[in-house]
């Protein structure tokens, strides 16, 4: 009977925070998707259950579990991003970082931004882990965590792609060229040269335009590559006279 009305309760609790969710929902956006409604009923529903945890008697032993739990992620985060990041820097192509001048790509770039990629996986891999420990030290408190651990599941796959970055294991994953292009060679561009020896050198552009009806110009790359996620590229541009001689050059990377 007790255990009944305990059900019974929390069966209330839930229909409370439905409730209260829905209000929420569309107090502050009436088109939120469904996926953004459960979030935040994760999140309401989250807070109610660390409040509950805190008057329990028997939480010592599961909470020093999480700590442990807390420190593997930390310790096989580090670990798996340092091994891939060492890998990445020891094959990084030095000449192509040089012609394309990308002097922010180091150690510190390579390092930051794989560990945000790797942050889900390491969470999954300690799941694995202390999921079946963490049941059987405290079947009640695994059970008020788990939307938590839903919510924090959730983030780290929002965290996974980063921000539009360079991409450190390939710093052209996004930048689309012809299929004959030579970056190694657009150091050696003169203004002057002519076309022909800059198709030569460097290959074929992939688009023409002329700006203000003016200035004639090429493009040799563009944004859009890479289907994995969205990173800077490098753009390759030169603007050519009349007599199809080299006027002006423009290459930068591009984050956008």
């Amino acid at each position: 009977m007790k255990y009944l009305v305990k059900l019974i309760f929390e069966l209330l609790i839930l229909l409370v925070f439905v409730a209260f969710t829905i209000l929420i929902h569309y107090v502050i956006n009436e088109a939120l998707s469904l996926f953004s409604f459960f979030l935040i009923f994760l999140t309401i529903y989250s807070a109610y259950s660390c409040f509950m945890i805190i008057f329990l008697r028997k939480r010592k032993k599961y909470i020093l579990n999480i700590i442990i739990g807390i420190i593997q992620f930390i310790i096989i985060s580090i670990m798996l991003t340092l091994i891939i990041s060492c890998y990445i820097w020891f094959n990084r192509d030095v000449k192509l970082l040089q012609v394309t001048n990308l002097i922010e790509y180091d150690f510190g770039l390579v390092f930051f931004t794989m560990l945000l990629k790797l942050l889900f996986f390491s969470f999954i891999i300690v799941q694995i882990i202390n999921t079946k420990k963490s049941f059987f030290i405290n079947k009640y408190i695994f059970i008020r965590f788990f939307p938590l651990k839903i919510i924090f599941f959730f983030f780290l796959i929002f965290l996974t792609p980063g921000w539009e970055g360079v991409c450190p294991w390939n710093i052209l994953e996004d930048t689309v060229y012809s299929e004959n292009f030579n970056i190694y060679n657009i150091d050696k561009i003169k203004i002057d040269m002519t076309r022909t020896e800059i198709i030569d050198l460097i290959g074929d552009p992939l688009t023409k335009y002329n700006f203000q009806d003016k200035e004639h110009w090429e493009s040799w790359t563009r944004d859009g590559k890479s289907k994995v996620g969205d990173y800077a590229w490098f753009g390759l541009h030169i603007q050519f006279d009349d007599n199809n001689k080299v006027k002006k050059i423009s290459s930068e990377w591009n984050y956008d």
